[in-house]
């Protein structure tokens, strides 16, 4: 006798399936790109400010690139939190 799956099993199974894809493709799409420099984290501090930690971290390259990456890269929206841990590119040179 072959077992069948009810459609209360079939449901569960594609919720299980979608649920997978959901959490392992934003992942994937944060993976380094070739063209992405490296990163690494950088804890907010009282009084920082993306525009300053973009000066500080890269002073070489123009800041609003950087900050633009840092957005992006952190997916931030509103205003930084002091002990928030940010990616942010590694300083060249």
């Amino acid at each position: 006798m072959r077992a069948r799956l009810t459609m209360r099993g079939r449901l569960l199974m594609v919720l299980v399936a979608v649920a997978m894809i959901l959490l392992l493709v934003p992942g994937l799409a944060q993976g380094d790109a070739p063209d992405r420099p490296p990163r690494t984290a950088y804890t907010v501090e009282a009084g920082d400010t993306l525009w300053g930690i973009a000066r500080r971290v890269a002073p070489d390259r123009d800041p609003r690139e950087v900050v633009d990456q840092m957005v992006r890269d952190n997916r931030l929206r509103g205003s930084l939190q002091v002990g928030q841990q940010l990616l942010v590119p590694v300083p060249t040179g």
